[in-house]
């Protein structure tokens, strides 16, 4: 069985088009790094049922901004934002039940389901978290293919772990033609970022013929183009 980690925050609130008075404040003081100030001003929104303010609780709650940090308190909020399918909390709730936070017991089948959800309306964690399940047959099927079309959706929207991983799918050969020239273009677009790209990057380059390498380096320059991502990549 092929294991493959995740490692990210969950940093981006995606906030709907909330029309409570004070939701543009709120968000502004977040973004601005006064927690305390948007705490106090979200509240009284995700009370009402917002659920992109109760997703800012969760956030909050979970990284100890303006409040002090409490799992139990974030998966309150992100619950309630979830159910009312808010995409930033399906992934977050996917994550939970991934790792068995907030004295949860870990279920990967729960797990799927958020981040299925999630991905489902464009979230880029849901999507990665659902295509790594997918490599790993937690919670859902072994499914190397569909596996991989999540990871790319996620890479598409220039996520680093998904990227990443798409690589080693790409190496491997699980869902996807084996190649050296396409994980060695992939880990091109990250390896200034990513010290484990970086390194990777240098291993699968000892192996590869000059023509892998034109051929690599041809595609880095795809991937990198504006909007371009998928296109790229089907052409291989």
């Amino acid at each position: 069985m092929v294991f493959l980690t995740r490692h990210f925050m969950l940093l981006l609130i995606v906030f709907s088009s909330a029309t409570y008075a004070g939701i543009n404040e709120a968000v502004s003081a977040y973004q601005k790094g006064n927690y305390s100030k948007a705490f106090k001003l979200f509240k009284p929104l995700a009370e009402k049922q917002d659920d992109s303010a109760q997703c800012a609780l969760g956030v909050m709650y979970d990284k100890g901004q303006g409040v002090t940090k409490d799992e139990k308190q974030a998966l309150y909020w992100y619950r309630l934002a979830a159910e009312q399918g808010n995409a930033v909390a399906q992934a977050a709730l996917g994550d939970y039940y991934e790792h068995a936070l907030a004295g949860l017991t870990q279920d990967y089948v729960k797990a799927a389901y958020w981040y299925q959800q999630a991905a489902n309306r464009g979230n880029v964690i849901g999507a990665l978290g659902i295509g790594l399940l997918h490599v790993n047959g937690l919670g859902t099927t072994q499914n190397y293919k569909e596996a991989v079309a999540w990871l790319k959706i996620a890479a598409a929207q220039h996520n680093q772990q998904a990227i990443f991983s798409l690589a080693y799918m790409y190496q491997q050969g699980y869902g996807v033609p084996k190649s050296n020239a396409v994980p060695y273009a992939l880990l091109n677009t990250i390896a200034a970022a990513d010290s484990r790209a970086f390194s990777q990057r240098a291993t699968l380059l000892a192996t590869m013929s000059e023509s892998e390498i034109e051929q690599g380096q041809a595609l880095t320059s795809e991937l990198l183009k504006p909007k371009n991502f998928m296109k790229a990549l089907a052409q291989y």
